[in-house]
Parts: C-alpha cells; structure tokens; sequence
C-alpha cells in the first residue's frame, strides 16, 4: 500500500507556546529609565503645587486669572505628566498586575488624552483666534478626567495586590492623590516620598539569598 502523503504542518498562533505577543509601544514604556519616570512624577507635583500658588496668589490680589491656553500649556501639564509616569511604571510589571492593572492603565489615560484635546482647542480658540476661554458646554469633556481619578485607585490596587512589588508603592499612589486636595503641595510629598521608594527599591522586591554556610546544617 502507498503511503500517504505527509500533512502540511499547521502554522502556529501568535501566542502558542506561551509566549508573551509583542507590543511594542508597551515594550517601549517598560524601557523608560527609571529615574526618568521619577523625574516626570516629581515635575508633575511641581507643577500641581505651582498652580494651587499661582491661582491662590491671582485670588488674593483680586486679579483675573490667566488665559486658559497659558494654564494649560503651563502647570495644568501634571495632567499630562504624573498619568503617563504611572502608565509607564505600570508597564515594567504590566504581565504580573494583569487584567487589574491594564483596567487602571487604560483609565489614567483618559486624562491625558481629554488634557490635549483641551489644550490645542484652547490654544486654538484663545491663542490663535482671541476668543478667550472655552466656553462652558464644551468645558464638560474635561469630567472624562474623573475616570482617570478611578484609575489611580485601581492602579494602586493592582500594585498591592503585586506581590514583588515594594509594599509602599499602591498607598503612596493614592496618598498622593488624596494629600493634594487637603494640604499644600500635598502631591509633592505623597510622590516625592514615592519617588524615594522607586529609586531605593525599584519596582520589585530584591529577595534576601540565604548565605550557603547558614544553610548547611
């Protein structure tokens, strides 16, 4: 009898065998250096405690407070700022935190994404044309933003929930947040103290190796 021909092989899938599929922009955010990341985070709580002086020093004088499109391509850029920093920090431990994690990715990059629309419409509208600020009904996209707040909270999450992770890295996240709204220059010292972690510590835990002589017994 002939032996029948042999069956053509079957191509593999992307992801068979276990292997992570590449994403490159992903893989890219991973790779920022460490103390760029710090350096984004800790300018964006600059930025945040210059605004809160800058509108309370505007206030108390009685003056009008500055064009939108100047705020905006000036200390309003923490929005732009602190949530990529966390996306980018997110992204080194992305196949641990998993599905939680990637949820708190993608909710902080509403923020970013609603602060550049605003900003070229403002700089468009008020820079270019003299119109002054966006007006009110097309201020509402900015409450998108509140989805990225939830975002903060999930993403701490995650990183408690990371069990290589430093532990203070999920807290000082949302301490952060919440500080900048009670105390002046509140994000500052949440992420200034975050900042300490992350370039002490990393974003995982060095595990202790037993010393060969102790284990010999």
């Amino acid at each position: 009898m002939l032996d029948r021909p042999a069956a053509p092989a079957r191509p593999s899938r992307p992801n068979e065998g276990g292997r992570r599929p590449r994403r490159p922009l992903l893989d890219a955010l991973a790779r920022v250096p460490l103390p760029v990341v710090v350096v984004l985070l800790l300018v964006g709580a600059l930025l945040a405690g210059l605004q809160s002086v800058w509108i309370g020093a505007v206030h108390s004088a009685g003056a009008a407070e500055p064009p939108q499109w100047l705020s905006r391509v000036t200390v309003m850029q923490v929005n732009l700022l602190v949530p990529l920093a966390l996306i980018m920090l997110w992204a080194r431990r992305r196949t641990v935190q998993r599905r939680l994690g990637a949820v708190g990715a993608a909710m902080l990059l509403v923020l970013p994404a609603v602060h550049l629309l605003l900003t070229i419409a403002a700089i468009i509208w008020g820079g270019i044309l003299g119109r002054g600020d966006l007006t009110y009904p097309f201020m509402y996209v900015e409450l998108l933003g509140l989805i990225s707040y939830a975002g903060i909270a999930v993403s701490a999450v995650a990183w408690m929930l990371d069990r290589a992770a430093p532990r203070l890295i999920g807290p000082l996240i949302v301490a952060g947040f919440v500080l900048n709204y009670i105390v002046p220059w509140g994000l500052m010292v949440g992420y200034g103290a975050l900042a300490v972690v992350l370039l002490t510590k990393g974003v995982v835990r060095k595990t202790r190796v037993p010393d060969a002589a102790a284990s010999v017994s």
